[in-house]
């Protein structure tokens, strides 16, 4: 089998402490190496890194990230044309 070599920055900072574009960035990262790691499938590989979280965790996790709320667009930023 092949080695395949894949960036890593060595983080300085804990996530929770770094800007949004750098967060952004090592997610990128990190996206890339499951991608390397799973062979192309990566959603598959990250069920399974979720699925080693305990269940408790994931769910406060989850709801920290605000995923419940759902966001429908009022119209006012771009009204439509009439002709």
């Amino acid at each position: 089998m092949p080695i395949t070599l894949c960036k890593i920055t060595k983080a300085r900072k804990t996530t929770s402490e770094v800007t949004d574009a750098t967060a952004r960035s090592l997610t990128l990262e990190i996206q890339g190496a499951r991608t390397l790691a799973s062979a192309g499938d990566e959603h598959s590989r990250l069920k399974n890194e979720l699925r080693i979280i305990p269940w408790a965790e994931l769910q406060i996790m989850l709801r920290n990230m605000d995923l419940a709320t759902i966001r429908i667009p009022d119209g006012l930023s771009s009204p439509p044309r009439l002709t």
